[in-house]
């Protein structure tokens, strides 16, 4: 049941409640008569790490009012469980969600792999994915790791979007002049040498990143 707080009558009252006593039920007639959405947080100092019950409390946060209780610690530490075990269920609904959405992109360039608009989504859907499985498993983010996995997925879309250009000079020798293959094979070791170069994975920060030059003929 929906619950409002009268801030200026400092009074409570339920959904029921405003409809008997002919109050308006949009929200935005509500606030105009001082009126405002309430939701409870039950805090405990043991849970909480010494979260402090606000002054004047309920206190306006975000939109709507907040009324805070203390409450016993076995109380607490179920509520807190509770709680745990809702954000577990929504990470894990997060989760497939993106994991439905990490797909083959149905753009595809000149070499058969994704576009880099493509490509940077797939990234993005995976470091989200690190920062969910690191709060389902209760483990601290690992920034650097995610930074590295980010440059390393970018660097492979790159070597990936050449691949064909080695498979076709292989069976076409013709396709490539001798000095293009060289400064083909140059740019892919370069980009495989990347993860050795010093200041990596430069916070995760594709454009601060020395990326070697794509050849002219890519």
């Amino acid at each position: 049941m929906s619950n409002y707080y009268d801030s200026k009558k400092k009074l409570v009252y339920t959904k029921a409640n405003l409809e008997m006593l002919g109050y308006p039920t949009d929200k935005g007639q509500l606030e105009k008569l001082n009126i405002y959405p309430l939701r409870y947080v039950y805090t405990n100092y043991n849970i909480y790490t010494q979260k402090q019950i606000p002054d004047g409390n309920p206190v306006y946060e975000q939109g709507v009012y907040v009324q805070y209780f203390k409450v016993e610690d076995k109380i607490g530490e179920e509520l807190a469980l509770g709680q745990k075990e809702q954000k577990e269920f929504e990470n894990k609904q997060e989760l497939e969600k993106l994991d439905s959405k990490a797909v083959r992109p149905i753009h595809a360039n000149v070499s058969g792999t994704a576009t880099e608009q493509d490509m940077l989504y797939l990234i993005e859907n995976e470091l989200t994915k690190q920062k969910i499985r690191a709060e389902l498993e209760n483990k601290e983010y690992d920034k650097n790791y995610s930074d590295s996995l980010k440059i390393r997925m970018w660097r492979d879309y790159l070597l990936d979007s050449t691949d064909w250009l080695v498979l076709r000079y292989s069976e076409q020798p013709s396709s490539l002049t001798e000095l293009q293959y060289n400064e083909l094979v140059i740019y892919r070791q370069e980009l495989r040498n990347l993860p050795n170069k010093e200041g990596f994975p430069w916070d995760g920060d594709l454009t601060k990143t020395p990326f070697p030059t794509k050849p002219d003929f890519i």
